[in-house]
């Protein structure tokens, strides 16, 4: 992922979250639904709400007062109807993770005052900079998608990103879990079902938090908007029961459909589970006849905090927020890969959360490679994905084929998936240099967008296949073991090393970082009498000095190797 983001990134939340919301023009609000402001440069938030980040931890608030004599000035004209911490500490300090500290201070204040969001978040802000890391609405966002031809059965994609070819080498894993942050799903549809995630750790009758996770009886997932709009409520059931929620249905079946198993079509994750975070409200259908995603935060954190590798985010905004890039470093530093839609207005512009440090952007491709008419594209793009028709699951166990980068997002991280399957060790990083390093360069067929759609389209093979391999090198029998220097050396990223077995054995080959640590098994195997060749991608490698051994019957050797980046 580029470090333009995060230079970007930074601007952008100095000027609108850290420092306020400057008013570099009269702000216009109108509003959108009765509970959605929209504000004139797109960003949509709660009204009534800001959320508040405190530099220190804060003792001894009440539902009504924060008992800290400028905050509570400084709302005092605004009628506070209620303060609720967000992110509590876990009363068991052995399940608290890293990052938790800071997002115990933060606040939504809920009132009823005559003053916009933006306005107030500004307000409080500048009068208690000395304690406040920043203040912000509380943003809305909206599905990247559009619907289209419902009876178009053809599922392209699955071949266009090779992912026939990366099933041979896995067929992902049942504990590497996609968090759905979007509108909800549905659970039992035929094509979905086998894969959705259950808390065996949560009896979901007994009205109790079983596992002291914060959340009672969360035994699949967890509804964050609940049923009505106009009042938002958390649940246990993410099940979504209108159509006006079916945008995650279909991003569902995009990111982990039920694979060979007779109906439907197929899902890239195939045995990769789904966690489902609901954020749409039953009844909203003010968002272009669909439910807006409301409070993704609050998704976001329960997704990484209950031991999702992946998170799928089919949604955005032009407005970044700095509550949730918080959220995003926390979840990187966790072990977990965020991919995001780039957007579909069809413009070079930058939208979150798809352009946070830390997340993975992707945009949308035809099934020839082109850039799709409604896809975004931006120096913070870091893949493509297909995203033009595309055949996935809806909501009432059926089908529809839609387009959007809300497609392509979790096609891309039912890839990750894949790749955490096969790679269980990887870090983030790791996972995401392997899907960069995979794609296909699709410029030649993009001229006016070079740089502006990221490594390519993604290749859940390229991703996928081993790092290294191993083949004869010649037909005759040594009379001894041998390991060679590998070459060439200095190399980046590929190097081959020649090693000889005399008999049959037990050969183990592998590669050790300057501390010890080993970094690379490049053979682990019976190997005939022979001579072999050993060939090694150091992809994932920083450049410096490494080491490689072999060690077998009664024979071990080592040798230098140098990668120069």
């Amino acid at each position: 992922m580029k470090y333009s983001k995060f230079i970007v990134l930074a601007v952008l939340l100095a000027a609108v979250s850290l420092t306020g919301f400057v008013d570099v023009y009269a702000p216009k609000y109108k509003m959108v639904n009765d509970v959605v402001v929209q504000r004139n440069d797109g960003a949509l938030y709660l009204k009534g709400f800001v959320n508040i980040k405190f530099k220190g931890d804060v003792a001894g608030f009440t539902s009504k007062s924060f008992n800290i004599a400028n905050v509570d000035n400084a709302f005092s004209k605004y009628s506070v109807t209620k303060i609720v911490q967000r992110h509590p500490l876990k009363q068991n300090a052995a399940k608290r993770m890293y990052g938790d500290d800071k997002l115990a201070r933060i606040f939504s204040v809920a009132y009823s005052g005559d003053i916009d969001p933006s306005e107030l978040a500004e307000k409080i802000y500048n009068e208690n900079k000395d304690i406040i890391d920043w203040a912000e609405p509380d943003f809305v966002y909206v599905a990247d998608f559009t619907p289209n031809d419902p009876s178009v059965g053809s599922q392209y994609h699955i071949s266009k990103i090779a992912a026939y070819n990366a099933w041979n080498i896995t067929q992902g894993d049942t504990n590497v879990v996609i968090g759905m942050i979007d509108t909800g799903s549905d659970l039992d549809h035929p094509d979905l079902a086998a894969n959705i995630k259950y808390n065996w750790a949560e009896d979901p009758n007994n009205a109790y938090d079983d596992d002291n996770n914060g959340y009672v009886d969360d035994w699949r997932g967890w509804d964050f908007a609940g049923a009505d709009y106009h009042n938002l409520a958390e649940d246990n059931n993410p099940n979504i029961t209108t159509s006006y929620c079916d945008h995650g249905s279909h991003t569902s079946g995009c990111a982990s459909e039920v694979t060979n198993n007779g109906i439907g079509g197929s899902g890239i994750g195939f045995k990769c589970k789904l966690l489902i975070c609901k954020h749409g409200a039953d009844n909203d259908n003010t968002g272009s006849g669909s439910s807006y995603l409301y409070r993704t935060d609050m998704g976001l954190v329960y997704a990484y905090q209950n031991g999702v590798k992946v998170i799928n985010c089919s949604f955005g905004g032009t407005t970044p927020s700095a509550y949730t890039q918080l959220v995003v470093e926390n979840a990187w530093t966790a072990g977990v890969v965020i991919c995001a839609s780039a957007g579909n207005d069809g413009a070079n512009v930058a939208r979150y959360p798809a352009s946070y440090n830390h997340v993975v952007s992707v945009a949308s491709t035809t099934s020839g490679d082109i850039k799709s008419y409604f896809s975004n594209y931006h120096s913070t793009v870091d893949v493509c994905a297909p995203g033009s028709s595309i055949y996935s699951t809806l909501w009432n166990n059926t089908y529809a084929t839609w387009d959007g980068t809300s497609m392509s997002s979790p096609i891309c991280a039912g890839t990750v998936a894949l790749i955490f399957s096969k790679y269980p060790t990887y870090t983030p990083d790791q996972v995401v240099t392997r899907l960069l390093n995979g794609c296909d360069n699709i410029y030649n067929l993009n001229p006016s967008y070079v740089g502006l759609l990221g490594a390519g389209r993604i290749n859940a093979y390229n991703s996928v296949m081993p790092l290294s391999s191993v083949s004869e090198n010649g037909s005759g029998i040594p009379s001894k073991y041998n390991l060679g220097q590998n070459y060439p050396n200095p190399f980046n990223p590929e190097t081959k090393i020649n090693f000889a077995v005399p008999k049959t054995s037990k050969v183990n080959i592998s590669v050790y970082d300057i501390t010890g640590r080993k970094v690379e098994t490049l053979v682990d195997e019976v190997k005939a009498a022979g001579n072999y060749t050993a060939n090694f991608n150091a992809m994932l490698l920083s450049s410096g000095a490494y080491f490689y051994k072999i060690t077998t019957d009664g024979f071990s050797d080592v040798k230098k190797m140098m990668v120069i980046k």
